[in-house]
């Protein structure tokens, strides 16, 4: 086990792979450095999902705790070597790894079809999606739609591909049409999820792969009445 706090450097870029892990509790963010110096968020990962770079000696990215972490942490070479002893797991490692290879596909391609807006919407979308997974591994009776951003508004604009002022213009015009209510700089309820989900452009597919959950249940959970 171990924690990181918020703003804490897991893994950096080019470093040592010395270990691999599990999000327990928080979300890690995945950034590349380029060469001017500048940042940019690639990805995010949430809890229950894996990170890390298997059989490889450098790490590609930097991983960093957008929150507070609480990671299950396993010996690289360790868990390489159970790997080969298990082919189930490592195939299951394996789906896990194409899974993250369609995200990122259907992320990239968001960013380059989508308005700023719409951007803005798929992640509300996703981030209530994801919160509203684990309530469910947890059996919590959800009360009320909420969305919740671990990100500053800083690491919201660098991994939507816009500014910080053109996510508060957008957050405030989905407020106005009664599309979300603001409760805080990190939490929206979602009032009404088909009129959101009109906005982004999603299909109930789309929203599938960039939340992690099966492509049947998202789109399911849309028809039964999501409002």
């Amino acid at each position: 086990m171990k924690t990181v706090p918020s703003g804490g450097t897991v893994l950096g870029d080019d470093a040592e792979a010395s270990f691999v892990a599990t999000v327990l509790r928080g979300v890690v963010r995945v950034t590349k450095s380029m060469r001017d110096g500048r940042e940019q968020i690639v990805g995010l990962v949430y809890p229950g999902e894996f990170f890390g770079r298997l059989f490889a000696d450098r790490t590609s990215f930097s991983y960093e705790a957008a929150s507070d972490l609480v990671l299950c942490v396993m010996d690289r070479h360790g868990f390489e070597a159970v790997l080969q002893r298990h082919p189930e797991l490592e195939h299951e490692i394996m789906l896990r790894g194409f899974n993250d290879l369609a995200r990122a596909y259907e992320r990239s391609m968001l960013l380059t079809a989508q308005s700023t807006l719409e951007r803005v919407s798929t992640y509300l979308l996703v981030t209530l999606d994801r919160r509203e997974q684990l309530l469910e591994h947890m059996s919590v009776e959800l009360h009320k739609r909420v969305s919740v951003s671990v990100l500053t508004r800083r690491d919201m604009a660098s991994y939507l591909g816009t500014t910080i002022e053109t996510i508060s213009r957008h957050v405030h015009y989905l407020a106005a049409q009664g599309v979300i209510r603001i409760i805080d700089a990190s939490h929206f309820e979602v009032l009404n999820h088909i009129r959101l989900m009109s906005i982004s452009g999603l299909t109930g597919s789309d929203l599938a792969v960039l939340s992690g959950r099966p492509p049947s249940s998202t789109t399911s959970a849309i028809n039964s009445g999501y409002k």
